[in-house]
């Protein structure tokens, strides 16, 4: 599993070096903080218990794509912490156990 993962990046990183784009240092490896915050929770609590959020009037967005404060917008959720030792614990143990298989 980590050398498909790996292969799967380094082609990416190719594809990218060909059309002129670094990539840096960093790889964003699909929707796992989302994965984080919706299905990694507590069984004692609805929301996740080890990322920080705080509530929020959603923003809208102005006629050249910039965010402008909506005091009457409904409310969300800005999260200003993730747990990101939680999520790459719970990405190491599924490698683990597809190892074993």
């Amino acid at each position: 599993m980590g050398a498909y993962l790996s292969n799967s990046i380094d082609k990416v990183i190719d594809t990218c070096e060909k059309f002129g784009i670094a990539m840096g240092e960093t790889y964003i490896m699909g929707d796992s903080p989302l994965v984080l915050l919706t299905s990694l929770q507590s069984g004692f609590e609805a929301d996740p218990s080890s990322s920080f959020w705080h509530p929020t009037p959603c923003p809208i967005i102005d006629n050249n794509g910039l965010y402008q404060p909506n005091p009457s917008g409904r409310i969300i959720r800005v999260y200003t912490q993730i747990d990101t030792r939680l999520m790459f614990g719970d990405l190491i143990a599924r490698l683990q156990a597809n190892a074993k298989k």
